[in-house]
């Protein structure tokens, strides 16, 4: 739901297909890289695909096109290429750290840990309702640092459907464990991540109210979508897939103090402005309704589109 928006520093895109690539040449692995580049290269060189380099790099628009011609192979077709391009085990190994560049000086390792940091994501881009991150925890018997992450690296095209994008960087979305599980194998024509756009021309929130005691109880109200734009669809079969609107409805506890906040805003807010604060600015409506109001840093705050809609854009 919420772009990515990475630009990833440096070289690090050629670092991370150097890592894997690398690792198959000093490994021995059941792959080759002459064998890989030459199964992609005669499949996708239409697409300008040559190598098994450009598939670890090849970007969302182009991992479409390949998908489309993939799926219209018959069945048989499918299941050789599976065979022979598949590399899910790369992404095992990923997951490992087993990835190394040698640079002429040192080894650098490519990990998990690594590309997590370099995409610098803080909540969920499927839900924008749960933290991913990771942390260093001391065993209390050992004594020794352990990391340990609550998120998963979604396959945005399943590894189990399409094994010969499981190690391409495009393909790994960061994620919560609960959209990771709910999202699992889902072939729908999802909005992707890694697309550049901007969630507001596609989607927007606002509830409906049952009755006048909406103050009072929380079972007063649901939570609504509409989705419009050249990604409708995408964003309609994402939502779904994730159970986005039943999970915020089921979280509309908060929803009715966020109201409660609501009517009570114009003094609250007049409070606020004595210390300095312009009215229209992001600082002084993430600190009453805690979060951001544009869309380049709903990722940075849980519920920041959800709530921004509900109440800032009074929708």
């Amino acid at each position: 739901m919420i772009p990515l928006n990475i630009d990833f520093e440096n070289d690090y895109e050629s670092f991370f297909a150097k890592s894997v690539i690398d690792y198959v040449k000093r490994k021995g692995t059941k792959y080759t890289i002459s064998k890989l580049n030459r199964v992609f290269k005669k499949e996708f060189e239409h697409f300008g695909i040559n190598s098994f380099y450009d598939i670890i790099l090849a970007k969302p628009d182009k991992l479409d096109e390949l998908i489309s011609l993939y799926n219209t192979w018959d069945t048989s077709k499918q299941s050789d290429f599976k065979n022979e391009a598949g590399v899910i085990v790369l992404y095992n190994n990923f997951n490992k750290g087993d990835f190394q560049e040698y640079t002429g000086f040192k080894y650098y390792k490519l990990n998990s840990e690594l590309h997590f940091n370099q995409m610098k994501i803080e909540n969920c881009p499927y839900c924008n309702e749960n933290k991913t991150t990771q942390f260093e925890v001391v065993e209390p018997k050992t004594g020794e640092s352990k990391l340990k992450r609550i998120y998963d690296w979604d396959h945005f095209y399943p590894k189990t459907h399409y094994p010969f994008f499981a190690i391409s960087l495009y393909n790994l979305v960061p994620s919560c464990k609960t959209c990771n599980f709910l999202k699992k194998n889902s072939i729908e024509n999802c909005l992707n991540p890694h697309e550049k756009y901007s969630i507001d021309d596609y989607l927007t929130f606002s509830f409906d109210l049952d009755n006048i005691d909406y103050y009072l109880t929380a079972d007063s109200f649901k939570i609504q979508k509409q989705t419009s734009g050249l990604k409708k669809k995408q964003t309609d079969n994402l939502l779904e897939a994730i159970s986005l609107l039943e999970r915020y409805q089921a979280n509309k506890e908060m929803i009715r103090f966020n109201l409660l906040k609501y009517r009570d805003m114009e003094t609250d807010l007049d409070k606020l402005k004595e210390y300095g604060l312009s009215e229209d600015s992001d600082d002084l409506l993430g600190k009453y309704f805690g979060v951001y109001t544009s869309p380049e840093n709903y990722s940075k705050m849980p519920y920041s589109k959800l709530l921004s809609d509900i109440f800032i854009r009074k929708s």
